[in-house]
Parts: C-alpha cells; sequence; structure tokens
C-alpha cells in the first residue's frame, strides 16, 4: 500500500485502492505523501503533476564504486521496526512506541517521497510532515542519542503523479541530491535504500521503462556524491512475485544489493515451498530483505489471551518459521509496528493495531524469539 498525501479526493482515491488490493493480495505501507506547502505540511490545494513520457533510454553503463553488500553473518536477520516517529519511539518528541517498550532493533523504517516539490526542503528528511499515517522525521532518530548505530531502512515513495517518470528525466535530481547530501552527513550510519517500493503492485502504476531509469539515477547520484554507507533494495508487494515480472523492471544486476517483499499474508509462504521471490534472489545470488511485514486486521490489544496464542500459529509461527527455512538468504525481516487504526490513512480500513506491546502474551512470545538485533535462529 502506498504512502499517499492526506486530501480528501486522495483520500478517497487510497480508500478505493486498498480494497482493491484487499481483493487481489496487495499489501501495506508507510506514508510519503506527495504534495507540501514547503512547511513540511500537507498542501490540500496542490495538484498532481502532470505525468510525462520517459525520455528514451540511453545505454547502459557498468557502475563502478557501488558499497559492498552489508548484511548480518549467515544464518541471522536483524529485525528492523517501523513505520513512523510514534510507532517505533525513542525520540525527541515520542516516547512510547517500540524502542521504548522493547529495546532498540537493529533498524528502522521510514519513508520518503518525490511526488511533490522538494525545495526549501524534503519533508520528512529533517523536518517533520504527516500525511495520515504518522509522524516522519529522519532526523529525529539519528540526532535522539537513543538510537546510536541504528541502521535506516529508507523507502522511497515514486507512485503518486508519476513521479518515476520526473526522476528519470532529471526532474527531481534536487530532492536526490538532498538526500545524499543527507547520507553524507551521517557517515557512520548504514541506510538501506528503497526506492519505488512494491513495484509491482497495481496501486503504484509504474511505467517499466522510466522505473528502471529513475532507480539507476538515484544510485547513480549517490555514487556522484561518493556515498559508502548505503545499499539498495528492490521489492515486490508479494514473496509470490514470478522472475518475468521482475525483469520488466529489473535496473541491472550491479544496481541491486537485496531483493525484498512485503509479507502481510502467511498463507504465502506455508509450507515447505520456496517462494518465487526468494527463487529469484537466489538466482540473483542477492540475499532478501522482507521490506514490510505485519498481520493485517487484528487488533493486538484488545484479543484475549486464546486468541492472542492462535494469532501467533496462525501468523507470527509461519513468518518466523520461513525466516529460519530460508536463513541462508533471508537477512532483514521489517515489521509494521503500528496502531493503524488510529491513522487517518488507514482508519476504517481494518488494518488493525499491530503494536507488539499492546499485548502481553504476544510481546512474551515475540522476546522469545526475537533479540534486540534479530531473530533467534533455533526452532521453538
Amino acid at each position: 500500500m502506498k504512502r499517499k498525501i492526506l486530501t480528501k479526493t486522495a483520500l478517497a482515491l487510497m480508500a478505493v485502492l486498498i480494497l482493491s488490493l484487499v481483493a487481489c493480495g496487495g499489501a501495506g505501507g508507510g506514508s510519503a505523501g506527495p504534495a507540501s506547502n514547503g512547511s513540511g505540511s500537507p498542501d490540500p490545494e496542490a495538484p498532481a503533476p502532470e505525468p510525462t513520457e520517459p525520455e528514451p533510454s540511453t545505454p547502459q553503463e557498468p557502475v563502478s564504486d557501488m558499497p559492498s553488500l552489508n548484511r548480518p553473518e549467515t544464518e541471522k536477520t536483524w529485525v528492523f521496526i517501523g513505520q513512523d516517529n510514534a510507532s517505533v519511539g525513542g525520540n525527541f518528541t515520542y516516547s512510547n512506541g517500540y524502542v521504548d517498550h522493547l529495546g532498540v532493533p537493529a533498524g528502522i523504517t521510514s519513508y520518503l517521497g518525490f511526488g511533490f516539490d522538494c525545495l526549501p526542503v524534503l519533508p520528512g528528511l529533517a523536518t517533520s510532515v504527516d500525511y495520515g499515517a504518522g509522524p516522519i522525521n529522519l532526523k529525529h532518530y539519528l540526532d535522539s542519542g537513543t538510537l546510536d548505530g541504528v541502521r535506516i531502512h529508507l523507502s522511497l515513495d515514486m507512485a503518486y503523479g508519476d513521479s518515476e517518470v520526473a526522476i528519470a528525466n532529471g526532474d527531481k535530481d534536487a530532492c536526490i541530491e538532498q538526500m545524499a547530501r543527507f547520507m553524507g552527513d551521517y557517515p557512520e550510519v548504514f541506510f538501506f535504500v528503497r526506492p519505488g517500493y512494491e513495484f509491482d503492485g497495481a496501486h503504484n502504476h509504474y511505467e517499466p521503462e522510466a522505473f528502471k531509469q529513475a532507480y539507476r539515477r538515484i544510485v547513480d547520484t549517490f555514487l556522484e556524491y561518493e556515498l559508502s554507507n548505503f545499499n539498495t533494495v528492490m521489492s515486490s508487494v508479494t514473496p509470490a512475485t514470478k522472475a518475468g515480472r521482475w525483469e520488466q523492471y529489473w535496473p541491472g544486476d550491479d544496481y541491486v544489493h537485496w531483493v525484498g517483499y512485503s509479507l502481510f499474508d502467511s498463507g504465502l509462504v506455508l509450507g515447505a515451498s520456496e517462494p518465487a521471490t526468494v527463487q529469484f534472489a537466489r538466482n540473483k545470488q542477492k540475499p532478501v530483505f522482507i521490506a514490510e511485514a505485519a498481520p493485517r486486521g487484528y487488533q493486538l490489544d484488545e484479543l484475549s489471551e486464546s486468541e492472542s496464542l492462535a494469532l501467533w500459529d496462525s501468523w507470527y509461527r509461519p513468518v518466523f518459521a520461513h525466516i529460519e527455512q530460508h536463513a541462508d538468504i533471508i537477512g532483514v525481516f521489517a515489521y509494521i509496528n503500528a496502531d493503524w487504526e488510529s491513522q487517518a490513512l488507514w482508519a476504517d480500513e481494518d488494518w488493525g493495531d499491530t503494536r507488539i506491546q499492546a499485548n502481553v502474551w504476544l510481546r512474551s512470545l515475540w522476546e522469545e524469539k526475537v533479540s534486540t538485533q534479530g531473530v533467534t535462529p533455533s526452532p521453538e
């Protein structure tokens, strides 16, 4: 599910998209809205950008000086938590999130978007913004002191207003350069950058050639700034996405460090078979990044003990079994620890409340399975 700006029109459209995605197994995610009034607040009068056609693709040159792959040791899986400042906690303004109850995870998920004018600032990078899916301010995490050493999973929206086309054509270079300078100011922080997340989701309607050009342009800009503190992630909307679909959007082996997917339906990873995206990752010799995950539709704060244990068996246990079964290749598990229903963008859309700290029984089981850094590899 894409992060969208919270105007009346956009919210109505998003509701339709979400409902259609439910029918086809779509995913969920944070909020990196497409319009800003320059102060970090949504601008309800801002028109959507006019889509244009991407310029013809130029021959792809080999990538040089890409940063080395950064992944945990074999059989280890880092746990990341998202997806907004309040849900994560441990920062200047918010102190009732995951970090405040369960400790500092291996990484944190945050979101930015390119569907708006980023000048003078890119909202959510060093200024606070809330598009209806929780507050976003990446700088608050990095300057908090509580989260020293944390890794950042930075998801970049390229969908609204066909902004992947604008990126491909160079119209968003100023936004990318702001990100590059920001990342350069924190050389001790490692960033996992996920451009155009859920590339194959119907809610994103990415044009394949423009997507590939945009993805490469972002990476090339980072390299021009001589950044060495990042890896790239390319993720699908489901672990079942087949190789042919991946290849449609693939920007090139040299441009992608990690292959990822969203995981909201535990049924997609039940059984002994290897999901298509994991097979694709193996064929590409890339590690796997589970980029968004949570059990949709459950109010964890309202479940009884028996209901909680049943949910553990139906969602958490199969997901952890999936991670353990493919521990040689799955390096990151990014969980969304949010009270979705309290956020305007997701209200009445049956996303629920997936905060681990809100349920004493699930919290206990989670803590047995997840250390502050990652998933415990041994079977239960």
